[in-house]
């Protein structure tokens, strides 16, 4: 899985509209062949996983994988007149592109070849005639990355018992932390080293400290977080650190 960035999604003055004010309920990307329902989409993110579908990350812009051959339906919502979605690269193609009067898309998604690409869309306010209407306009992306076949990913959950362990995960896999001690220490929110090898999902800190990774591209990193006594600094006793390294293959 090659390094994802992250975009920008830019939704302005949604409520007067009367359109969606959630960014991830606007867009939808379901298996092909499926139906989908007309109101806001049920998944997070607006990405449904299915045959040959697998949800990467969320929230949106989300990140899905595909294998090679699969087809996704993009349904993108009414009110907007969007372009055609583009790919960053030809390991994906778009077709069977549809458009109403009421704005809104759909099209046919196919993994082509193996890679990376992101998939990205404009869509601007349609205005019934003789209506003034605000300048509106949502950038939708979803970044795509195909593979040959899909394999189950798993979740490795780390405790401060692992701290100075060395984890080896596949792209696709989880590194869920959940650090603990005494009630006189605070944690800092877990990070990563280089979020585009190990992607964060989430991450809190606190007396209690948890967050989520994914693995996104070959590399390795450093996750760390710091147990700082509560009376710092005016106190003796010394902050804490936690770190675990890993290692992220193909």
């Amino acid at each position: 899985m090659l390094r994802i960035r992250v975009a920008v999604t830019v939704v302005l003055a949604l409520s007067a509209l009367g359109l969606p004010s959630s960014a991830s309920a606007a867009v939808r990307v379901g298996v092909a062949g499926t139906s989908l329902s007309s109101a806001h989409a049920a998944e997070p993110c607006g990405l449904g996983a299915g045959l040959g579908v697998v949800i990467t990350s969320q929230p949106e812009p989300c990140t899905v994988t595909m294998k090679v051959g699969a087809k996704a339906v993009i349904t993108l919502e009414r009110g907007l007149s969007w372009a055609t979605p583009r790919g960053s690269s030809g390991v994906v193609a778009v077709s069977k592109v549809s458009r109403s009067s009421q704005g809104g898309l759909s099209a046919t998604l196919t993994a082509v070849a193996i890679g990376h690409a992101t998939l990205a869309s404009l869509g601007n306010i349609v205005c019934p005639a003789g209506t003034a209407c605000p300048a509106l306009a949502r950038l939708w992306t979803v970044h795509v990355n195909i593979v040959g076949s899909l394999v189950t990913r798993r979740t490795v959950s780390v405790t401060p018992a692992d701290g100075g362990r060395h984890f080896t995960l596949r792209r696709g896999d989880r590194l869920r932390l959940r650090l603990g001690g005494p009630s006189i220490y605070t944690w800092t929110a877990p990070t990563s080293s280089n979020p585009g090898v190990l992607r964060q999902i989430s991450s809190i800190g606190g007396t209690s400290a948890s967050a989520l990774f994914v693995a996104a591209a070959p590399g390795t990193v450093q996750v760390t977080s710091v147990d700082n006594p509560n009376c710092y600094p005016l106190c003796l006793p010394p902050s804490r650190l936690f770190s675990v390294t890993v290692t992220v293959v193909r």
